[in-house]
């Protein structure tokens, strides 16, 4: 064997092969050619190539042949660990990756060879790497998705399908499907329609090659959706399928959004010892933002000792001391990597730079509610080494009333953080019941310390939550934003 990379291309259609072969040769690969799944299995033995390119029909079996003999390849001892990617004019792509395959590619789609050749040079790039991949796709309305992945898979290219939902309209539903009791019903619906405008052609055969590659391993794919500010709302958490299970893509893989035009500079990782502020503030009808600190500190903790943290740095401020000169005493040049606030926020559409979460104005009685504007956060944080803000605000503010903090409050708020230099903001898209606030909290944070990876965490916590009550759709409200970093 020469120095080359080898592929095995398997195909019986005379011309496709010929022009499969001579692109793969153009790639400046080694090809090995065989017309008959008996031929391709016995070459695959001999020469052990380190992908083949298999269609998925072969005149020398019934029906769809080409995936008896990826099985084939996938139980023998001597070719279980050589790639996969399967061919097809038809639409096959289940029953590729249920035969084993690691890759797909539909011969008659628009750029079908340059999806074969990201697809093939994926395959090649550290193919048992622990390291996982980011998947990121650029949506933005009107324009084809733009498709990145590092890590064990590295991809660059633009889709071929143009993102056309109404956004509005989905952020609006999602709204109204997990608040209160919630609607799974509604949900559901959404999440078909969102997928319907993201994974289609290139951007769900390269995603399914992703996730073929983390089999076994789904933490280890990391979602990332990047977007305009204006289109941060969309409701990417709802995305799922009924092609695989869980059908939920949160449930599934980390997932987050990320800001594009806000690049950050603070590192946006953790240190292992990292430290947390954490803040209850109770200003009216949230009696259990107390409770939710303390269990949340008490998780925290645990699990930092654990990793071998003899002294976690970790301060809480319960309602009784939370007042605002105190709270702004903290966080001016916070010098926590963590905040946590558990309480009342308040995005005003008409009046930015007045969204604000609420406080006492002093402790004791008598007291009157003032606000700490999102422009005096923006103030305190950008002079600071906080590398997460966690908003637990799952109500909105005294003049409102308790309603519940819909799309817009959390992502007009998350916005001045994101300015103010912090690297990623965790909320709620819409009113989560206290007990409900209080097991994601404590559960994220139980996880925070071992992953390190903010995303992972939050998958996790969404797991436990689902696994606890699945009807709950607690899971589903969590919205994860971060600047980007590059």
């Amino acid at each position: 064997m020469s120095g080359k990379f080898s592929i095995l291309l398997v195909e019986d259609n005379d011309t496709h092969r010929q022009y499969f072969a001579g692109k793969l040769r153009s790639w400046d690969y080694e090809v090995h050619e065989a017309a008959t799944a008996k031929e391709g299995l016995q070459i695959a033995r001999l020469r052990q190539p380190h992908v083949v390119v298999l269609d998925v029909t072969l005149a020398d079996l019934p029906g769809t042949g080409g995936l008896t003999v990826c099985r084939a390849l996938r139980n023998a001892p001597e070719t279980r660990d050589i790639r996969v990617v399967m061919l097809s004019s038809t639409d096959h792509r289940e029953s590729a990756f249920d035969a084993g395959a690691d890759g797909y590619v539909r011969k008659n789609e628009r750029r079908a060879d340059a999806l074969l050749k990201s697809m093939v040079g994926a395959q090649l790039r550290h193919l048992h790497s622990p390291n996982g991949i980011q998947f990121s796709l650029g949506v933005e309305s009107g324009r084809p998705i733009s498709i990145r992945a590092s890590g064990a898979v590295q991809i660059a290219t633009r889709g071929d399908h143009v993102f056309h939902a109404n956004i509005e309209r989905l952020a609006a539903g999602a709204d109204r499907a997990v608040y209160g009791e919630g609607d799974r019903g509604a949900a559901n619906q959404i999440g078909h329609d969102l997928w319907q405008n993201v994974f289609a052609d290139s951007t769900l055969a390269l995603y399914s090659l992703a996730r073929g590659w983390m089999q076994g391993r789904p933490e280890n794919l990391h979602l990332r959706f990047e977007t305009a500010a204006a289109d941060v709302k969309t409701p990417f958490e709802f995305l799922r399928t009924d092609a695989w299970q869980p059908a939920q893509l949160v449930l599934t893989h980390p997932l987050a959004r990320f800001v594009t035009g806000v690049i950050g500079s603070r590192p946006p990782e953790l240190p292992d010892d990292f430290s947390a502020l954490l803040i209850a503030s109770d200003t009216g009808g949230i009696p259990d933002t107390d409770a939710e600190v303390l269990s949340a500190a008490t998780a925290l903790e645990n699990a930092l000792r654990e990793r071998g943290v003899s002294e976690p740095r970790i301060k809480t401020v319960l309602t009784k001391a939370a007042c605002l000169g105190y709270v702004r005493e903290l966080l001016d040049a916070c010098a926590y990597d963590v905040v946590h606030y558990a309480g009342h926020g308040e995005y005003r559409a008409d009046s930015p730079d007045e969204s604000c979460l609420w406080f006492w104005e002093q402790t004791g009685t008598g007291r009157t509610l003032v606000p700490l504007k999102v422009t005096q956060l923006h103030e305190y944080l950008r002079r600071s080494q906080v590398r997460l803000m966690y908003l637990s605000a799952c109500l909105g503010g005294r003049t409102a009333g308790q309603r519940a903090l819909i799309a817009s409050d959390f992502l007009g708020l998350s916005d001045g953080l994101l300015q103010s230099g912090v690297p990623w903001v965790l909320g709620f898209r819409a009113q989560v019941g206290d007990n409900s606030a209080r097991q994601l909290a404590t559960a994220f944070y139980r996880h925070l310390p071992r992953d390190r990876e903010i995303d992972t965490a939050l998958w996790r916590a969404r797991c436990d939550l689902y696994a606890q009550e699945p009807t709950d759709l607690t899971w589903l409200s969590p919205i994860l934003i971060a600047q980007t970093t590059n």
